[in-house]
């Protein structure tokens, strides 16, 4: 799977250090006041906008992927062991001095893989071909909150919860047993920091007493639901101002239906469209477009002088062929990949008149053909639920974008500039003829969008949005002062 985890430099590749953050992709930033300062494990749960939403139970947590390790005393080996081996790295002195900086925006693989031979591309949607700010997930957590008032007949008081977006981070569990939001490390462990009741964090002792030791076996393990994707930074973060609340106000509740309230709200905002509208009605709030090829265009060129000719040609009437120069670098790519005669398609869990809606804002500036951009893919696949697509023999429906309606007639062929609702792996092999190795697949979740992609023989690349910072951090001088320290020592 070419998810985004190892560099490509030789240096770089038995580096402990490096495979540790990249792996774990463990944050350093320990400004936050919450789960910001730990890592982000990968997740395998997906909710996509208009998708299935609902999250699953982490049944089958292990201790470290390997059936044959057992609890307890193996783990800590493994740990120490570990933690002995990254030691013995951190004694070279000069591996940490002269390692070299790292591109944040740079591509990193598993197993090397030849373009020239890929010859079909795949896209997800949502944070992949569309990114968000993070007005979006106030937004989602702002319309949740207002449906568990109105709707569940919670307190008013609830109406006065924020969204903070320096609480959650992407793969944490919640117990619904006891109430704890956990991040778990890649032993299956609590981490020391990683452990909240509501908006409190707590100690290494309290989570002992709880839970008598730090490692989550199986049977603890059936009482975690995961909250895996970006989508469910509004819903961690509701979880846990609910249980504050209850706690502050000593109130008694379970900790299940906190749960199972919040995530029914969170359901109904996807499931309704109102998230979409919102964000159509107002693209430029909620909708990143990418256009970072500025930078790689202008990379020779200082700053100052990109705003002295920006505000000279401000001044003329031909500012709009300036504007349109800078093309975003999402448009450059998809048309640089059909000139090269490769076949695209698009799969999301997302109705189309949202992606619609997004698509033409992003590529807004370059064409005055609003469907323009359907023209850029091969096979344009909408409300896939994913992950279920992928091992269902649910049918194709051809829909009919004017009358918001789908056909009756079967699915043989895909037809250019049509869309597609649901749909199956299966069929979509049968009728497209491509061959697994000639496909690679882009998405954000390693898990839904990558797993099912990688067993129909797909190469998959993943989306990794922590590991630009994680990158940034780990080039910052102070960081690598810090390194330095513990060599000393």
């Amino acid at each position: 799977m070419a998810a985004v985890r190892r560099s490509l430099h030789p240096f770089l590749a038995p580096s402990f250090e490096t495979l540790r953050y990249a792996f774990l992709m463990s944050s350093l930033n320990s400004q936050s006041r919450g789960f910001r300062n730990l890592g982000h494990d990968p997740g395998r749960f997906r909710r996509g906008f208009g998708g299935t939403v609902a999250s699953e139970v982490g049944t089958d947590i292990q201790p470290c992927n390997l059936d044959a390790v057992k609890a307890g005393d193996e783990i800590e080996k493994i740990r120490h062991e570990f933690e002995e081996a990254k030691r013995s790295f951190l004694k070279i002195p000069v591996a940490i001095k002269e390692m070299p900086k790292m591109n944040p925006k740079g591509i990193y693989v598993n197993k090397n893989l030849r373009l020239d031979t890929i010859q079909v591309y795949g896209f997800d949607y949502d944070y992949t071909l569309a990114h968000y700010s993070e007005n979006l997930q106030s937004l989602i957590y702002d319309l949740a909150k207002k449906h568990l008032v109105n709707e569940l007949k919670y307190p008013e008081s609830c109406l006065q919860f924020e969204y903070d977006p320096t609480f959650p981070i992407r793969g944490l569990y919640y117990d619904r047993l006891k109430g704890c939001l956990l991040k778990l490390d890649f032993f299956g462990s609590i981490e020391t920091d990683g452990c909240f009741f509501g908006r409190h964090k707590l100690s290494l002792e309290k989570i002992k007493e709880m839970y008598g030791t730090r490692h989550i076996g199986r049977d603890q393990a059936r009482g975690l639901v995961g909250l895996m994707d970006f989508f469910c930074f509004s819903e961690a973060c509701l979880i846990a101002d609910i249980v504050q609340h209850f706690v502050d106000a000593k109130l008694d509740f379970d900790a299940s239906y906190v749960y199972e309230d919040v995530n029914h709200a969170i359901q109904r905002v996807h499931r309704s469209g109102l998230a979409h509208k919102e964000i159509i009605a107002d693209p430029h709030k909620y909708l990143v477009k990418n256009v970072s090829s500025i930078s790689l265009t202008f990379s020779i060129i200082s700053m100052e002088k990109i705003v002295s000719f920006a505000i000279e040609m401000l001044q003329k009437w031909y500012f709009k062929f300036f504007v349109s120069f800078l093309q975003s670098q999402l448009l450059c790519f998809l048309k640089m990949l059909k000139q090269k005669g490769k076949k695209l398609f698009l799969l999301t869990n997302s109705p189309y008149s949202f992606v619609d809606g997004g698509m033409r804002f992003m590529l807004e500036d370059h064409s005055g053909d609003r469907n323009s951009w359907r023209e850029l893919f091969d096979v344009v696949i909408a409300q896939a639920n994913k992950p279920s697509f992928y091992t269902s023999d649910h049918p194709f429906r051809c829909y009919d974008i004017e009358k918001d309606t789908l056909a009756f007639t079967a699915v043989d062929r895909f037809i250019p500039n049509q869309v597609y609702y649901h749909g199956c792996l299966k069929s979509f092999l049968q009728i497209t003829k491509w061959k697994g190795p000639e496909v690679i697949y882009f998405g954000d979740h390693l898990f839904s969008d990558l797993r099912g992609p990688a067993k129909a023989g797909w190469r998959t690349a993943a989306i990794i949005h922590e590991l630009e910072s994680e990158i940034e951090i780990q080039n910052d001088e102070s960081y690598r002062f810090q390194q330095d320290i513990k060599l000393e020592q």
